[in-house]
């Protein structure tokens, strides 16, 4: 029935092209999609043949949405779909709707979010009632997640397809995830650009969620026919039938972009900086910590804050002991008499930036120092520059010292409410080259923005979850860029930073053993105690850097003269 449904079509309409398997899609979509594209396309023609869903978890910057839009326009010409919900995050509603009617101008297509509930309401009846596709978010679901599963009579309404952008946020067992789960649907797909960001438990509830639970069995016969041998395989000493299990893709499809240069710069601490790390690793606070069974997270940030900048925790001095103290109080400007104040709300923070010399911002801590190098660097060479933060205040100080060493800046971040006001100020920076630097929120920045006019990054302060700094690095490596891609992450030496990172490597790895993107990842490192968190290792030297090069030894990663030169320049820094 399908296939002669697609036959006729063809027949009728000369406009329509084959993509494969009698898949049928018109010129002007067909022939603008990748090749890749085309076959994500026709992948999920095979899995409707199937009668099963899946997980699109092509990396970021390929073309996810333009895919859906391709499978659906050709699903709706055939008439074999009629009523699809697309979940997303509140910042890409706006980019799904636009695609959408760029790309399929012929689907009907409705969103239920803000407006007054009256008027949500209206447009998720017709779209169940007139066919189409409604737009929604998690946050909707969530609250609404019963109006969505029945239709105006009270009878349970089943869609065709449920597609969630950016899927792995039902990960974890929490209130989104089972709100999703109680949305009747025939077929349930999930796009994400990283299906796996702490463990392979996650990866169980993509497959658990797309497959209706009848792939992988219960989470407990996961764990023990595919997560624990996948582990004991990354742990040193396992045995080679340990090291030879793989994780097979099964119902997903993955495909990775071409490469990038993505570089780790090994920062070192200034010296108030050290001050600062010495005098609270040695603090009755952590000796606390380490002596209860409370989580360390406070304590493990403070330190993250001290690696990037000792002014984003202003009160941190008074954590100190004996007459370091006070010395250390005086360097930073800080009242002997001021309340120790570890709340994250950082505009509550006593100085502000504005009052503070840039000679001074820079100097005191050691990323600042080689951020400044290096953007005078860049801007030089005519590089356009995204810099990530997951701090604002982080922004604030990064804003006043390089715009007053002349910078052009632009900036997005959390403060900024309105989707528009974003919209404005992203588009300002693709169209006025004038501007050589974007700053950015790494949580904004995460998802659904594409900056291609920009071919330099920074990750100032890197994050704990290396899928959030991946979301940030696809902004800019993605379909469109026409130029070199360099990513700078950097790193305090020896600090809780450089302990991290190493656990990410470790994670890392294991996303690319059990999406297929890697035949054989090394094995680096074993699981880190706690006490070492709370240590700070020689900060002129970086261990990790020094195990990777063992492992790894130079090699020339481009025949490009200018990118060598280039590497050669932050060696010397």
């Amino acid at each position: 029935m399908e296939n002669s449904s697609h036959d006729e079509n063809q027949e009728g309409d000369s406009d329509m092209i084959d993509l494969g398997e009698n898949f049928l899609l018109h010129q002007s979509i067909a022939n603008q999609l990748y090749s890749y594209q085309k076959e994500g396309v026709l992948w999920f023609w095979k899995l409707y043949k199937k009668k099963k869903g899946g997980i699109l978890g092509d990396d970021m910057g390929l073309g996810k949405t333009i895919q859906v839009i391709a499978f659906l326009a050709g699903m709706f010409d055939a008439e074999l779909i009629h009523k699809i919900l697309i979940v997303a995050p509140v910042a890409v509603l706006v980019n799904w709707e636009k695609e959408l009617h760029k790309w399929a101008p012929g689907i009907r297509v409705k969103t239920f979010h803000g407006s007054t509930k009256l008027s949500r309401l209206r447009n998720l009846q017709k779209v169940q009632q007139s066919d189409g596709v409604l737009l929604t978010t998690y946050g909707m679901i969530v609250s609404n997640y019963e109006s969505f599963g029945r239709d105006q009579n009270g009878e349970e309404f089943v869609w065709d397809y449920i597609i969630l952008d950016e899927g792995h946020k039902i990960k974890n067992p929490c209130k989104t995830s089972k709100c999703v789960r109680m949305v009747p649907a025939k077929y349930q797909y999930i796009l994400t650009g990283t299906p796996v960001q702490n463990n392979l438990s996650e990866l169980w509830a993509l497959f658990d969620y797309t497959q209706k639970g009848t792939l992988l069995g219960t989470e407990k016969t996961f764990k023990m026919e595919f997560e624990n041998p996948i582990i004991k395989a990354r742990e040193k000493g396992a045995t080679p039938y340990q090291q030879d299990y793989d994780f097979k893709k099964i119902f997903s499809l993955n495909r990775l972009k071409s490469k990038k240069y993505d570089l780790v710069v090994w920062v070192y601490l200034s010296e108030l900086q050290q001050k600062l790390y010495h005098g609270f690793i040695q603090s009755e606070r952590v000796k606390q910590t380490l002596m209860s069974t409370r989580s360390p997270l406070a304590e493990l940030q403070l330190l993250k804050k001290i690696s990037d900048h000792p002014r984003l925790q202003s009160t941190l001095s008074k954590l100190l002991t004996g007459s370091e103290e006070h010395e250390t109080r005086l360097i930073l400007g800080i009242n002997d008499e001021t309340e120790d104040d570890l709340d994250e709300e950082e505009n509550k923070v006593n100085e502000r930036v504005d009052d503070l010399s840039v000679e001074s911002l820079i100097k005191d801590s050691g990323k600042m120092v080689f951020l400044v190098y290096l953007m005078d660097n860049l801007k030089a060479e005519n590089h356009r520059t995204v810099i990530f933060s997951q701090s604002i205040k982080m922004l604030d100080i990064i804003q006043k010292v390089l715009s007053e060493l002349g910078h052009l800046i632009l900036r997005v971040d959390g403060r900024m409410k309105n989707p528009q006001d974003r919209e404005n100020v992203l588009d300002k920076f693709k169209e006025d080259l004038r501007y050589n630097v974007l700053l950015m929120t790494t949580q904004i920045g995460s998802v659904g923005i594409t900056l291609t006019c920009a071919n330099r990054l920074v990750i100032f302060d890197p994050s704990w979850n290396p899928g959030t700094d991946a979301q940030a690095v696809d902004r800019v490596y993605r379909i469109g860029q026409e130029k070199d891609v360099v990513v700078y992450r950097l790193v305090t030496c020896g600090s809780v930073e450089e302990k991290i990172y190493r656990k990410q490597i470790f994670k890392n790895a294991i996303m690319k053993q059990t999406t297929g993107a890697s035949d054989n990842p090394y094995r680096y490192f074993t699981n880190l105690e706690l006490r070492e968190l709370f240590s700070l290792d020689n900060p002129r030297i970086s261990t990790t850097q020094i195990q990777l090069q063992e492992m790894h030894p130079y090699r020339k990663v481009s025949e490009s003269i200018e990118f060598e030169r280039h590497l050669q320049f932050l060696n010397n820094s």
